[in-house]
């Protein structure tokens, strides 16, 4: 759980930044700001824990996580306002666990 903790946090950190230059440069072309609020990003996750954790509020943490690094934790405060949903998926679907079993 905490590797894919990890790993969560440092792609959000990429991704947060690229979806605020996407809607600067949407807002500079002159889209419409229906258009720009619909930009949604969908995380798929087979941990449960993980999935746990996530969804618990920002200050709120899990037994097993109350060791990681604070700077993993910042991420659980982006997720609605950036439009941003974590969801379950079936260990056999998620095709990225290959490369880890």
């Amino acid at each position: 759980m905490e590797a894919e903790y990890i790993a969560l946090s440092s792609a959000l950190r990429e991704l947060i930044p690229f979806q605020r230059l996407l809607k600067t440069v949407w807002t500079t072309v002159g889209m419409e700001d229906r258009d720009i609020t619909t930009i949604k990003t969908t995380v798929f996750e087979d941990n449960q824990g993980f999935l746990t954790l996530s969804n618990l509020e920002p200050p709120r943490m899990t037994p097993c996580s109350k060791h990681y690094a604070l700077k993993y934790h910042w991420f659980r405060t982006q997720l609605k306002p950036n439009n941003i949903i974590i969801h379950a998926i079936d260990t056999s679907s998620q095709l990225a666990d290959i490369f880890t079993k």
